[in-house]
This record gives C-alpha cells, structure tokens and sequence, in this order.
C-alpha cells in the first residue's frame, strides 16, 4: 500500500540522519584526539553523545580548528550546552 511504502521510506530517511549524525560525532571525537590527545577526544565524544542539532555539531568542528588547547575546546563544548 503507499500508506506502508511512505512508512518504510521515512524510516530509511530517518535511519539514515541518525547515522549521518554518528558518523559526524564520530569524525569529530577523532578529529579533536589528533589535534588535542586521546583524552580530549573522548571526553569530547560524551559530550557529543548529548547533542542532535546538526548546526551545533558544525559549530563544534570549527570550534576544534579555532581553539588552542583542548580545554578551552571542552569547556567552549560544556558551556554551550545548555543552549541545545
């Protein structure tokens, strides 16, 4: 029926956002360990795990290139955390 192939396609769309935005959180934990250390990677990848607005994320990956060490970055992270 199109009633179940919409269904079926929205949860493909959907599937695919969840692991697009894992796949992001992931890029950036790894990405901030190489320029920080394994610590601030995963101590970043917790925080991430929070987070679902893809805006944010974006923000987050420039914040890893404009931050100088990686607890400022943390600390920019956990203070924009209660904005989403």
């Amino acid at each position: 029926t199109p009633w179940l192939r919409m269904e079926r396609h929205e949860s493909r769309v959907e599937g695919y956002a969840e692991g697009h935005a894992e796949g992001e959180k992931a890029l950036l934990a790894r990405l901030a360990a190489r320029r920080f250390g394994a610590g601030t990677g995963e101590r970043l990848a917790a925080l991430l795990a929070r987070i679902d607005d893809a805006d944010r994320l974006t923000g987050i990956g420039e914040m890893i290139v404009d931050c100088g060490t990686g607890s400022d970055l943390l600390a920019h992270v956990e203070a924009s955390g209660s904005r989403g």
